[in-house]
């Protein structure tokens, strides 16, 4: 998954715009045009938005506040912030102006994989575009009785926590499926367990 250059940056002008994204995208393609299979596929995957995550998470306590109840995770992204260090300046972020403008600028970025995933064709890979599972995800986290905050790892909380990985494979592959993406099972697969065992899954 792209993101949306998450680092430090001095201003709204800093965050990747459309048509570099788009040169780099392409040369990515580009190269594995030379390098694929004939008969690939290659997905295009929207960006993920991260705009929920200051909204959820500011005002639980950090595991380093547990014990005096005195450091939140607003606290965290504060420090993160001052210091020019941390996963993601843009979202981490008490400024909801600078969220704002990081989810609409990975809207154009999405928009832009989605136009080129319909304009552009390939001899090596046939290519797809997908919109990205997180909402999708989240819901069925949340069917599944969790909380939106226990999906995000602790330490500071801007990767999925390793429980939701599952959930996450399950809405990708589905969608793989659904769409044929995904090719049909080899016929062979009883016979080469016959021949080799069950070796998990290699």
């Amino acid at each position: 998954m792209i993101s949306v250059q998450c680092n430090y940056m001095n201003s709204l002008d800093d965050l990747i715009k459309p048509e570099k994204f788009k040169k780099n995208v392409l040369k990515s393609l580009n190269f594995l045009e030379n390098t694929l299979p004939p008969n690939s596929h290659v997905v295009l995957m929207g960006l993920v938005n991260g705009s929920f995550i200051y909204p959820t998470m500011a005002k639980h306590l950090h595991p380093l506040g547990q014990v005096n109840k005195d450091v939140t995770y607003d606290d965290l992204y504060n420090w993160f912030n001052f210091m020019k260090i941390g996963p993601c300046y843009q979202w981490l972020n008490k400024n909801e102006t600078i969220r704002t403008a990081t989810s609409k600028r990975g809207e154009e970025l999405s928009n832009v994989l989605k136009q080129i995933s319909v304009s552009y064709k390939f001899k090596s890979f046939k290519l797809h575009y997908m919109h990205n599972p997180l909402h999708q995800v989240m819901c069925e986290w949340q069917q599944s009785g969790y909380l939106i905050w226990e999906m995000l790892e602790l330490s500071f909380s801007f990767h999925p926590l390793q429980k939701l990985h599952p959930f996450i494979t399950k809405v990708i592959w589905r969608e793989l499926v659904e769409r044929n993406i995904v090719g049909k099972a080899n016929p062979n697969n009883e016979m080469i367990q016959i021949l080799f065992g069950n070796q998990g899954g290699h």
